[in-house]
């Protein structure tokens, strides 16, 4: 059975008087996002599911709304007031849709785009609410929940695709660790006039040239739109608390020491490596060997001590 996605759940103000505080909205959606690619002057249908999770019949009443991501984390923040461009292209089979208690159904839509149209990405977000957004904003209703489906499309034609890296560095930016650091940031600008979606891997090596790990940089496929820039975060270790004993254990459980070099390898959409950039760093346990120094020298102690105690004594010889 097709997963079925809780998405992008909006709450757009508070209620009036008389009404409650949110409207909850017990509906399911698949998918939470849809790619289309279409030359211009062609039209290409799609479909959404709904899901009723209500034990009464519902009427849901659909509309776009505008988003943009938000800085550089690549989460979407829903614009009230301003209209896109792609929602004019796009027709609703049904309009609003009714929905059975516990059961779900099919709402196909097309995308129309004119002739004379730039080639890019388009982006909006459908949305799924109980309440048409004309009452919503003409009734002093200022809260409706809303669920969506964000919808991508690529004019294509003169398309553009490329990328610069911004930047590329451990998550605290150092050269000097005393055990693996939690990840690596990546942040990336999309040069070009359609969404991308960064591939690609950093190979990290020991000082002998041999490769100990090999990460995704983007395991999660999270695009990038037009002009915008989005930053990555790449795990490797692991958050640990700022404890002696807990950095301690952190050290003593992922022992890594030596020079080190991290290789991160861009792909463009075609596959091909485009390029390559390297952090150099050390790692060195000081707690580890300081604790280990300590121990070899109370044992050493003890044993000159143990030798001085039973050292035989020499008789002399009358």
């Amino acid at each position: 059975m097709k997963k079925i996605f809780f998405a992008f759940i909006l709450f757009l103000g508070i209620g009036f008087i008389g009404w409650p505080v949110a409207n909850v909205l017990a509906v399911g959606v698949a998918p939470a996002l849809l790619d289309i690619e279409l030359y211009p002057g062609k039209e290409k249908q799609e479909k959404i599911q709904l899901v009723n999770t209500n034990l009464s019949d519902e009427t849901y009443y659909l509309d776009t709304m505008a988003f943009e991501p938000k800085n550089n984390e690549g989460i979407p923040v829903f614009l009230m007031d301003k209209k896109d461009t792609l929602s004019e292209w796009m027709i609703f089979s049904e309009n609003p849709v009714m929905v059975p208690a516990g059961s779900s159904k099919e709402i196909s839509f097309s995308v129309v785009v004119p002739n004379e149209v730039d080639s890019g990405t388009y982006y909006t977000a459908i949305t799924i609410s109980k309440a048409p957004a004309e009452i919503v904003s003409t009734s002093g209703v200022s809260m409706e929940a809303k669920t969506a489906v964000l919808l991508f499309v690529t004019v294509l034609g003169q398309t553009n695709r490329s990328f610069e890296l911004i930047q590329f560095a451990p998550s605290q930016g150092k050269h000097f660790f005393s055990s693996l650091p939690p990840g690596f940031l990546m942040s990336i600008k999309n040069t070009g006039n359609v969404l991308s979606i960064p591939s690609g891997a950093i190979e990290i090596k020991n000082m002998f040239g041999q490769t100990i790990e090999t990460l995704d940089i983007n395991p999660s496929q999270g695009r990038i739109l037009p002009f915008h820039s989005r930053t990555y975060f790449i795990t490797w270790g692991d958050d640990v608390a700022d404890t002696f004993k807990d950095q301690w254990m952190y050290e003593w459980n992922n022992l890594h020491f030596g020079y080190y070099q991290a290789r991160l390898t861009l792909q463009t959409e075609s596959g091909i490596n485009s390029e390559y950039v390297n952090w150099n760093f050390w790692i060195i346990p000081w707690r580890v060997f300081l604790s280990s120094g300590m121990l070899f020298l109370i044992i050493v102690g003890f044993g000159f001590r143990f030798l001085k105690v039973f050292r035989p004594v020499k008789k002399k010889l009358v």
